[in-house]
């Protein structure tokens, strides 16, 4: 795994255990700046607790990503970071508010999981190396990467990587199998051109 995507993946980890900077902190709206204001020194991006983001179901509309997280019965699915460099890296989170145990099959075939651009064209998921696999068997900060149970407390999470042919100029489009975790349908997401700036992007 590059070690950007590395790096993202550890410190969306570290968040979603509780530790990570954003922690407790209140939605933050981007205010519009005034004439006289270029705006370079503002948030470009909203950020919305996790907790605290909108609930959809994911099909047939679009949740748009970092807004919304998809809530069917009692499994929650979320977009929790991008990123774009020479390759575009979606981290989702999978988890459950019941008691019983969620099975959580992952996103590994190339069929599982499509980007869209606006004029149609598609990005092909590059499925994990038997290497970058059993590095993501090992528990980072008490969440568990890849496929596997998904308990109460304990989610998991699953690092998509596609191979990038050109900026999109726009939104994405995010296409997830949702018998991964069980859905009859697909779920769906939105991912908007302010999230491919975030801090993970590589320079």
């Amino acid at each position: 795994m590059p070690r950007h995507h590395s790096l993202s993946a550890t410190l969306i980890a570290l968040s979603l255990a509780g530790c990570g900077p954003n922690t407790g902190e209140q939605s933050v709206g981007v205010p519009a700046p005034p004439p006289q204001d270029s705006g370079a020194d503002r948030p470009t991006v909203e950020v919305v607790d996790p907790e605290k983001r909108k609930e959809g179901n994911g099909f047939p509309d679009r949740l748009p990503a970092g807004l919304s997280r998809a809530v069917r019965g009692d499994v929650e699915v979320r977009v929790e970071s991008v990123s774009a460099g020479e390759r575009l890296s979606v981290t989702v989170s999978v988890r459950t508010r019941g008691e019983k145990a969620v099975a959580f099959a992952d996103w590994t075939d190339p069929k599982s999981a499509t980007v869209i651009y606006p004029d149609g064209r598609t990005l092909s998921l590059v499925p994990p190396t038997a290497e970058q696999a059993k590095a993501r068997e090992v528990r980072r900060a008490g969440v568990e990467m890849g496929a596997g149970e998904v308990t109460k407390g304990h989610p998991r999470i699953a690092v998509l990587q596609f191979d990038m042919d050109a900026a999109s100029g726009g939104h994405l489009d995010l296409d997830l199998d949702g018998a991964a975790v069980g859905f009859a349908d697909p779920i769906r997401f939105r991912i908007p051109q302010k999230m491919l700036a975030l801090p993970f992007r590589k320079p």
